[in-house]
């Protein structure tokens, strides 16, 4: 009688303990997020995002300072460069308009986590090479904000005379800058400057401001450690000087001693 073999469908699923002597390597928290299905709602480009912002929680300060400074200098050299080609669009001057502001909003957060940095002769160095870098670009960005401004400035200027001429010659057009516009348009882009002229000379005095009180802070810092340092010497030379008399008190004890043995002997 031949033997009737049975194949069990399930059983083949399983793993087999002769399939492989070594066992599976332990996976980290890191594998599993890697390999664990996105969540509703997530995607790739969002995830980066998360971990970056909870792995900058672990920068020491003065790590992150610098990565700060970094980047408020690429943001302010993007302002400059803009700022050069002085945009005449309303759309190229929005778009300056939001550089600058987001170089100032850096600017704002390194002034308040430079006076954060520890208190300590190891980290002086660096704290006046950041103080140095904020203040050197906080300059460029001032410098470039003016330029922005003073070029608006000579924009509405040349606006302003369009329309005065299109008034004498009761055209309904005005040629700027190679551009032909209608006259209720470059009213309307002479406001627009008007107000992007008044914003920069906020900018310029928001800078002023914030390098200022950085630099109020670094000096009552100085003044503190000048004190402190004249406490010490002041604790210095009352050491020296009870040294001193300590010295010449046993000196005379010396001495007295010295003349109480010679009357005894005589």
């Amino acid at each position: 009688m031949g033997t009737t073999l049975i194949s069990i469908p399930f059983l083949a699923s399983l793993p087999s303990k002769h399939k492989s002597d070594k066992s599976p390597a332990a996976m980290s928290f890191a594998d599993f997020a890697a390999n664990a299905p996105a969540l509703p709602g997530t995607t790739s480009s969002n995830v980066p995002a998360v971990s970056a912002s909870l792995s900058t929680k672990n920068i020491p300060l003065l790590d992150k300072l610098s990565l700060k400074l970094e980047q408020y200098q690429r943001q302010v050299g993007a302002v400059r460069r803009q700022a050069q080609n002085a945009p005449t669009s309303m759309e190229g001057q929005q778009d300056l308009e939001d550089r600058i502001k987001f170089a100032c909003m850096l600017q704002d957060e390194i002034a308040r986590l430079l006076p954060q940095l520890p208190r300590s002769p190891a980290m002086e160095v660096s704290r006046r090479k950041l103080l140095k870098d904020f203040e050197r670009i906080s300059n460029q960005l001032e410098s470039s904000v003016q330029d922005a401004a003073n070029a608006q400035v000579k924009q509405s200027e040349a606006m302003r005379h369009e329309v005065e001429r299109g008034d004498a010659s009761s055209s309904l057009h005005a040629t700027v800058n190679g551009q032909v516009i209608e006259f209720k348009q470059l009213d309307n882009e002479i406001a627009h400057n008007e107000a992007l002229i008044e914003e920069r000379a906020k900018d310029i005095d928001r800078i002023h401001k914030s390098v200022a009180q950085v630099n109020e802070i670094f000096r009552d810092l100085a003044a503190i450690v000048g004190d402190q340092q004249g406490a010490i010497d002041d604790i210095e030379s009352h050491i020296d000087e009870s040294l001193a008399q300590t010295q010449q008190g046993l000196a005379e004890v010396k001495k007295a001693a010295a003349n109480q043995s010679s009357c005894l002997i005589m």
